[in-house]
């Protein structure tokens, strides 16, 4: 992949999160999990300022950076995300570290 690639899909990638963001305050936190609601929205901003940051870049390795530092987001929230997935009666099947980017 290009570095124009890489920072078209960053950029994919941030609107996705800005939009996951917006359905999940549309959702609001669900009675019980409501700290962990904040965990999975904090590290999904997170997320989001990371993937818009990697978009500004110029050089693969400042890209492939700040795409580390969205998936630090990622497994951060994973323990609140299944409690709030749980709460909302999802599938709470979770992905093993190191399996995405």
């Amino acid at each position: 992949m290009t570095n124009d690639h890489l920072t078209a899909w960053a950029n994919e990638m941030a609107a996705a999160g800005r939009h996951a963001v917006d359905e999940l305050q549309k959702v609001g936190a669900p009675a019980g999990v409501e700290q962990q609601f904040a965990v999975v929205l904090d590290q999904h901003r997170k997320a989001v300022s990371a993937w818009q940051a990697a978009a500004a870049e110029t050089t693969r390795t400042e890209i492939h950076r700040q795409m580390a530092v969205t998936r630090d987001a990622e497994h951060a929230s994973m323990d609140a995300d299944q409690a709030v997935r749980a709460a909302l009666g999802l599938a709470t099947t979770m992905r093993p570290r190191d399996y995405s980017l």
